[in-house]
């Protein structure tokens, strides 16, 4: 309860802290961002590694990579908007208990990660993590499931699109599906709400585009009282997904179905049994 509360309070800030207007720098649109990184893995008592990666245009990506013993499989975990990589703590150590190795990176301009924060970019940045975790040679990063939550749902829906045989599987919470995305969810993009919202989100990252490509399989975790991302997007996008494929229905705020629904660790369990199940 206690990360719970202080999770709370920095997302209220986040909602506070003029997240609307979207500056603009040239043709680029920046993202709003809190650039706090805490909790750290030690926090929960994980034992962790502090990786600094290279971006495609030069920049530098912190992220952390947390190994389990005798790992299933690699979980790759993309963030979502406005926070840092220290966002999804509890899914990492959620994932860490159900025994996978778990890397976790901030795009760049998130967290520790030098340059700017833009959609332009964040594509490229989660697959040079990606490219971390296959170029590692770890017992375990053989097999690497992908975790997406709210702006990362659309990152790791492209990342499976491409459908390498190395992926066998993702997770989605808190879809974006952009028809249906509400105001604040396009102003934590950097996006300032308008008929027109949609077009700015580069192509690549368009969940119904890449959605229909998807062939490994697919869990979806969706909260019916998620005000951000709609259930009704989250279905749409189901609907455009090949099998295999599963969709749960959550009780939750939005990105926070690992605190408040206690069916969540049992969905995610009896998928990674699946995909990637213990040896």
């Amino acid at each position: 309860m206690r990360s719970l509360r202080v999770l709370l309070l920095v997302f209220s800030c986040a909602a506070l802290a003029g997240c609307g207007a979207a500056p603009v720098d040239g043709d680029v649109l920046l993202m709003p961002v809190l650039r706090y990184v805490f909790p750290t893995p030690d926090f929960y008592g994980l034992a962790y590694e502090n990786v600094a990666l290279t971006a495609e245009n030069g920049e530098t990506i912190y992220a952390w990579f947390v190994p389990r013993e005798n790992a299933r499989a690699t979980v790759l975990i993309d963030h979502g908007a406005v926070f840092s990589r220290s966002w999804p703590m509890p899914q990492v150590a959620m994932f860490h208990d159900l025994g996978c190795h778990v890397v976790v990176a901030d795009y760049q301009g998130f967290g520790e990660s030098t340059g700017v924060a833009t959609l332009a970019t964040v594509l490229a940045d989660a697959n040079t993590a990606l490219e971390f975790v296959r170029s590692s040679g770890r017992a375990g990063t053989q097999r690497i499931v992908l975790y997406g939550v709210s702006m990362g749902t659309m990152i790791a829906m492209a990342q499976a699109a491409d459908a390498p045989s190395d992926i066998v599987g993702m997770i989605i919470e808190g879809v974006v599906e952009l028809t249906t995305l509400e105001d604040i969810g396009y102003e934590f993009m950097g996006i300032t709400p308008s008929p027109e919202a949609s077009g700015y989100v580069p192509a690549e990252l368009d969940p119904r585009l890449t959605a229909p490509r998807i062939t490994p399989p697919k869990l979806f975790l969706q909260s019916v009282e998620d005000y951000i991302t709609p259930l009704d997007g989250a279905l749409a996008l189901f609907d455009l997904s090949p099998e295999p494929k599963r969709l749960e229905t959550l009780n939750a705020i939005h990105g926070l179905g690992v605190f408040m629904d206690p069916n969540y660790a049992g969905y995610v369990e009896t998928f990674l049994d699946e995909v990637a199940p213990r040896e």
